[in-house]
């Protein structure tokens, strides 16, 4: 298994990776000699380990066969952020790097896996960075701020042949594997529609303009934290995780945020393609901070398995009343006991996922449980062992076991989310969207600005080819 092993990292590394850098200005070496790491265990780096990362440097070091190699993150005191430096790199040794591109150039040769859990601005470049290296990459969700990304990241992936998952954990669960074999044997009859909600946020305020400008910590580097984005004066109102997600520069939107993990559901178990139309309930067009959602709705073609159908989405407190009432489906639980998760409505009954990640799953009424119990379909969809970082290092050993939630799913999956923010975002009532061009229709500016969103927006310099 290690010389295999050794030997797919040295082809990846040396002559795939090649081709995927044609047109791409490097800022770093990454053209380097490639050579795998010559001992048992997985080399395995961080990028980000504050916030919502804090606890990754310690699973990964823990998880079988694996080593924390090396960590990076644009700030030394950010709380969490600071414990794990302190932790790994002053107490055990483990290089730290402020920038991912002196990580990569100085470190890329040994590393077999890379988890990035970086705010959504910067996904894009250390990720595109570790697959033109022949990297494994563990990418947080949404795995990118805009469609265009997530369509260069698929194609990256294919071409590095390599392991990569986006950090929707529900992916790995079982509920989320009982749902897709329950609907495909028929248990709930024809599917009719899809409601998603998400009711723990309230308000679509605004901000009256970007924060003051306040001085740079020097533990920080401003410049490293913005990354490709757009120049903005350092501020304390942009970080951490809860703040830089509002606003518009930064976040992607409930979409971004939690339709990744609840959208993934019915999408996964209905094997959708594109939406062709999205819906605004109530537009309203902020220039600042992402509004919550409200009720969006998406329109997907029919497929072999199943007719036109429309999703109904539901964000934020205000749309509580909108929502489909379990007890009206034949539920015992209430939207104040299930604040996240769909119902997929068929002509039989309606398969009901609970929890921000796809926790739990039934069939109501819980009369038509009982009547299918005995008919309950084999589990022919493969189980994930472990959870979803183990999923992800099993790929990165052999690249022939692919994680569950790899770019090629994922990606599609960011996509109509980020497609969803877009309408979202301009205050458009309506678009229609056309998947074999992969742009919005139609005529006008909004149309016109819609689709510039789709492509994003131009890197600051010395930020080329990593947005």
């Amino acid at each position: 298994m290690k010389q295999t092993i050794i030997t797919r990292r040295q082809f990846i590394r040396t002559s795939a990776m090649t081709a995927a850098l044609a047109g791409i200005v490097r800022p770093f070496n990454i053209l380097r000699a490639q050579t795998g790491s010559l001992n048992d265990k997985l080399n395995i780096a961080a990028i980000g380990v504050a916030g919502v990362a804090k606890g990754v440097p310690g699973q990964v070091n823990n998880a079988p066969g694996c080593r924390l190699a090396a960590i990076c993150d644009v700030d030394e005191a950010h709380p969490f952020g600071s414990e794990n430096i302190k932790i790994w790199h002053g107490e055990n040794g483990v290089p730290f790097f402020k920038d991912f591109r002196v990580m990569f150039d100085k470190m890329g040769k040994e590393l077999d896996g890379v988890i990035i859990s970086t705010p959504d601005h910067s996904h894009f470049g250390p990720t595109i960075a570790a697959l033109q290296l022949g990297i494994a990459t563990f990418t947080q969700k949404p795995l990118t701020h805009t469609i265009d990304q997530s369509r260069r990241l698929i194609k990256a992936a294919q071409t590095a042949g390599v392991a990569t998952q986006m950090g929707i954990q529900g992916h790995s669960g079982e509920a989320i594997r009982l749902a897709k074999e329950w609907i495909a044997a028929g248990l709930i009859g024809e599917v009719k529609e899809v409601h998603t909600w998400f009711l723990a946020r309230k308000g679509r305020d605004d901000a009256n303009g970007y924060p003051a400008p306040e001085p740079i910590p020097s533990t920080m580097d401003w410049n490293l934290w913005l990354g490709p984005t757009r120049e903005r004066e350092h501020s304390s109102e942009y970080y951490p995780t809860w703040k830089w997600r509002r606003w518009l520069d930064f976040g992607s939107s409930l979409f971004g945020d939690f339709g990744t993990h609840l959208i993934d559901g019915p999408f996964y178990a209905l094997d959708w393609p594109m939406p062709t139309r999205i819906e605004v309930g109530e537009p309203l067009r902020n220039k600042y901070l992402w509004p919550v959602t409200g009720k969006v709705t998406f329109s997907f073609p029919a497929t072999e398995q199943h007719p036109a159908l429309k999703l109904y989405w539901y964000g934020g407190e205000e749309t509580k009343p909108l929502v489909p009432n379990p007890a009206d489906l034949g539920g015992d639980f209430t939207l104040d006991d299930e604040q996240a998760g769909s119902f997929i409505i068929g002509s039989k009954g309606t398969v009901a996922i609970k929890g921000l990640t796809c926790d739990t799953v039934e069939i109501l009424p819980r009369q038509r449980m009982e009547e299918v119990r005995s008919q309950l379909p084999p589990k022919t969809i493969p189980r994930v062992k472990g959870n979803h970082l183990l999923n992800f290092l099993e790929g990165v050993r052999d690249p022939s076991k692919q994680p569950c939630a790899a770019f090629a799913y994922s990606g599609r999956l960011t996509e109509v989310c980020l497609l969803g923010s877009i309408p979202v975002r301009l205050g458009i009532p309506s678009l229609d969207f056309d998947a074999a061009k992969g742009e919005f229709t139609g005529n006008g500016p909004e149309v016109a600005e819609a689709n510039q969103l789709i492509k994003g927006y131009e890197p600051r310099k010395g930020w080329e080819g990593l947005a």
